[in-house]
């Protein structure tokens, strides 16, 4: 087993060697950096960071379905729809096993956090605390958050 030490020096390693601009277009991480609000950047990034498993090729086609309807500012325009704008921008969605009622449902619940938190990062600043050695308070938050705005059925 690693110390903490050796772990954390091996992976600032890995992050020096592809931390650069020529690797981005092959990952996830692409996406939201195209959008210059943070809002629509945290927003894009949970999606990314939900949908990143299987291969990238198939998952970043996948993320554009699931984001084009949305246009340039993502949050602004999931706030301002209601549910029918919703369920047409998530119809015929299939990536993997997540499907076009999965992709419905994470929005309805990322727009109900918006509105009454203001950011992904609200809610998991409420569990989060810099004391600690890691940030499972601050990922439990968020989750629960989350869950609790997720619509009922």
């Amino acid at each position: 087993m690693r110390s903490d030490d050796s772990l954390k020096a091996e992976l600032e390693r890995v992050l020096l060697s592809y931390h650069r601009r020529e690797y981005l277009s092959s990952d996830p991480i692409s996406i939201p950096h195209r959008y210059p609000g943070k809002l629509d950047r945290e927003m894009v990034s949970f999606l990314s960071a939900m949908m990143a498993f299987g291969n990238v090729k198939s998952m970043l086609p996948a993320l554009e379905v699931a984001l084009e309807w949305l246009g340039t500012a993502p949050v602004s325009r999931l706030l301002a729809c209601d549910q029918g704008e919703l369920r047409r921008g998530t119809q015929g969605f299939q990536y993997r096993w997540v499907r076009e009622g999965d992709l419905f449902n994470v929005f309805l619940s990322l727009r109900e956090a918006y509105r009454a938190h203001g950011s992904l990062e609200a809610l998991f600043l409420k569990g989060w605390r810099a004391e600690h050695p890691n940030t499972l308070g601050g990922v439990a938050s968020l989750l629960e958050g989350l869950r609790l705005c997720a619509p009922l059925g």
